[in-house]
């Protein structure tokens, strides 16, 4: 211990749980100076299930002189928030609950804990918080009473606030939840004005006028640096978004259009995400709502550097049509700060490369999207490699739409980006929306290290396996890649035959050739139906002996893992009953299970779980 530097103690403690470290600092005294003696102990307390939650209450109540240690809270679940308010007046940084996309039930602020002059009372006690997070917090909810109350909202900088209005089952619960919406919404709205210090806020899963946005920026928070929204109408059914829509359409398109009464100077970064329901509006036929949200992001935020515009699911003849172009570029391009862009619903044409040539724009974060059009695929391509943008990008995210292997456009157009940006440090291709069917070839990783071997960061969300000959190889022929992160978020290999294919590949091509390696991370996901993947017999080796600075290794399967660990010429099996569960010794794997065999050089930790 006396000889480990302190920077790495503190990456160890900040992967420990209360438990953890309560645990680590009884072992010996170069752990209990690292930790106890430092306030690491207690600075940050990380909490999955209530009965922790209870243990270190009374623990904390036993010793109130260690309470002002303790700075930020994270819970995973919804708590007594009374109780939280006692036990640690005085944290910093708040996380409370966690999402949940199907969560049903129906939070009406009239019948909710806050309207208690108990807890209320109690949320006051919260003086110094800075940051608060609120996922789903339907039964104890913290922003609302936190803004009411003018002396704890005073020191807020940071608001992350996911409504619960998710009812998929009870169709009459929600409609009266629309009625009401945009009164609940503008009472909430008019809160912000107490946090006259907030710099960042995030609102997930409600929707939001155009007139509501001038009001947030012009008179409740026009100190706001960062805004997101995210998941707008997500969950509602048909009717409700139909009362909504006539709601909202009522205000936007009646004899009181939007006014940008002044750029909101102070934004610097913007992220706008409507959920999947938005694609049932025509713009043919009138609908122009997203094209009216495009053009008031345009003309309200200037001054932005990262700028965001999502609708999931929509319809690509739109973007075929260029039908949201035209804000961006007309009369001049819209953001000239810009080095941050992700607009779903407008193609990287010609015309747009051009117009932000003209400006200077000069971007390091780029996101293309690959949809069924290949023609539109080549067409962004080729505009891209062609402007300036290509000398600047550092970081690019490719969303695309159905399979992507070397023989199709997508796969072409992959491997020309890869080489055609001379300064990309990071590639992440994902899905561009939830069950969109994406899928990439394993055997194209190799492919784009060689063209890119500068990449620090490689992500790749969905990876097949094919088992066929026509694979082939590059030959590196010596050199090496600077690649410091590799990620598949969902590997789908179910087989002896493709686990062999799929261990082959990275042990004998990609590793080798990654010395700088530090992260590596790999999920094997399910094909099929529920149990599928389950009752499949496949073993996965991976090789770590050409990668010294690998620290952090995360794989995992849907449910019960066996990993048979190779360090120091010792060999010992653990299983892990699911991903984020304890580790457990075992004497083997039994006969016929599936098992990862990691060959370790030195110690890292696999799945938060530190082996040496």
């Amino acid at each position: 211990m006396a000889h480990v530097p302190n920077e790495i103690l503190a990456e160890i403690v900040s992967h420990l749980t209360f438990s953890d470290k309560l645990t680590a600092v009884q072992t010996c005294q170069g752990w209990y100076q690292a930790i106890g003696l430092s306030g690491k102990l207690y600075e940050t307390l990380t909490f999955y299930d209530r009965e922790d939650m209870k243990k270190a209450i009374r623990f904390f109540k036993r010793r109130p002189h260690l309470r002002d240690c303790v700075l930020a809270l994270d819970l995973s679940f919804n708590y007594d928030a009374t109780e939280i308010a006692k036990t640690f007046p005085n944290i910093k940084r708040l996380r409370w609950g966690i999402e949940n996309d199907m969560a049903s039930g129906y939070a009406d602020p009239d019948d909710s804990p806050d309207r208690q002059p108990t807890y209320r009372r109690a949320i006051e006690q919260f003086k110094q918080l800075e940051t608060v997070v609120e996922k789903n917090g339907e039964f104890y909810p913290v922003v609302v009473p936190l803004l009411r109350c003018g002396r704890t909202a005073q020191n807020l900088t940071s608001i992350t606030f996911h409504f619960f209005n998710d009812s998929p089952t009870n169709q009459q619960t929600q409609m009266v939840y629309a009625l009401t919406y945009r009164e609940k919404v503008k009472t909430m709205l008019l809160l912000f004005r107490f946090a006259p210090r907030l710099r960042f806020l995030e609102l997930s899963k409600l929707y939001l006028t155009l007139h509501d946005m001038e009001d947030l920026h012009d008179q409740y928070a026009p100190q706001l640096q960062e805004l997101v929204l995210k998941n707008m109408l997500y969950l509602f059914t048909d009717m409700t978004l139909i009362e909504l829509m006539r709601q909202t359409f009522k205000v936007e398109h009646g004899p009181q259009p939007v006014v940008v009464t002044r750029p909101a100077a102070t934004i610097r970064n913007v992220y706008i995400d409507f959920s999947h329901n938005i694609d049932r509006y025509d713009v043919s036929k009138g609908d122009d709502k997203p094209l009216l949200w495009l053009e008031y992001v345009c003309r309200k935020y200037v001054n932005a550097s990262s700028v965001a515009f999502g609708i999931a699911a929509i319809d690509e003849t739109f973007v075929q049509r260029n039908i949201f172009q035209s804000p961006l570029v007309t009369p001049t391009f819209a953001w000239t700060q810009l080095r941050c862009l992700d607009v779903a619903i407008c193609g990287l044409t010609e015309p747009l490369m051009t117009a932000m040539d003209a400006a200077g724009i000069r971007l390091e974060t780029l996101s293309i999207y690959f949809r069924s059009q290949s023609t539109a695929t080549l067409q962004q391509t080729t505009a891209l490699l062609q402007s300036r943008q290509r000398e600047s990008i550092t970081e690019l995210f490719i969303k695309a739409r159905g399979n992507i292997e070397p023989s199709t456009d997508e796969g072409q157009a992959m491997y020309a980006l890869a080489e055609g940006i001379p300064r990309l440090k990071h590639l992440d291709v994902t899905q561009e929306f939830t069950f969109s069917g994406l899928q990439i070839e394993h055997g194209m990783v190799p492919h784009l290290l060689l063209r890119a071997p500068q990449l620090e960061g490689l992500f790749i969300e969905k990876v097949s396996v094919a088992m066929s000959d026509a694979v082939r190889y590059p030959d590196f022929a010596g050199r090496t890649c600077r690649l410091k992160q590799l990620g598949f978020g969902n590997v789908y290999c179910r087989t002896r035959g493709q686990g062999e294919v799929l261990s082959k590949t990275l042990n004998d091509v990609v590793l080798p050739v990654c010395p700088a390696l530090e992260k590596f991370d790999l999920y094997v996901g399910r094909i099929g139906g529920p149990f599928d993947q389950i009752k499949t017999e496949m073993v996965l080796r991976f090789d770590f002996v050409h990668n010294p600075r690998l620290s952090d290794v995360e794989i995992n399967y849907y449910d019960d893992t066996y990993f048979c660990i190779h360090l120091h010429g010792q060999t010992h099996w653990w299983l892990q009953d699911c991903p984020g569960a304890p580790f457990e010794k075992v004497k083997k794997c039994p006969e016929g299970k599936r098992y990862v065999s990691l060959g370790l050089q030195h110690s890292v930790f696999l799945n938060d779980k530190l082996f040496s």
